[in-house]
């Protein structure tokens, strides 16, 4: 499993193998606040938890990426880069996400825009582990970003 996130185009795409499984909208880093971009291990997960820099705020389904305070959770998603450098994700896409992921499993934060692929590809929802779903059988298709796939 891959995690992309692009940061000028403020969208997360989800990968397994070469299939894109999901996409979303997300919130990264505010000015002053900017999500550093780089190649991260998940390094650690938990379904409640709440910010220890930030006045206790809420981080539901968080999914750590550094260790000095870079995180995946869901969040508020105002249309615009808004939060303190985490990738804040819609509630019901993180916790599917978080549900699909494991310790290690890599995420991209990158400067450069993201590339939708033109050709049709068949997409699997987030939280499906079913391995007859990988070999082929219908999946629903991407809608627009903003919802879990």
């Amino acid at each position: 499993m891959l995690v992309i996130i692009s940061l000028p185009h403020q969208i997360a795409y989800v990968y397994r193998d070469d299939t894109l499984i999901g996409r979303t909208t997300v919130s990264t880093g505010k000015p002053g606040y900017e999500t550093p971009p780089g190649v991260y291990p998940i390094l650690q997960k938990r379904v409640e938890h709440y910010s220890n820099l930030y006045d206790d705020a809420p981080m539901p389904y968080m999914e750590r990426l550094t260790w000095d305070g870079v995180a995946m959770h869901g969040g508020d998603l105002p249309g615009y880069p808004a939060s303190h450098g985490c990738v804040r994700l819609p509630l019901e896409f993180s916790r599917q996400l978080y549900q699909a992921t494991k310790l290690g499993t890599t995420v991209v934060v990158t400067n450069l825009p993201a590339k939708q692929e033109q050709s049709e590809q068949k997409v699997i929802p987030v939280s499906a582990q079913s391995t007859d779903m990988e070999g082929g059988a219908e999946a629903p298709q991407a809608s627009e970003p903003g919802t879990a796939i």
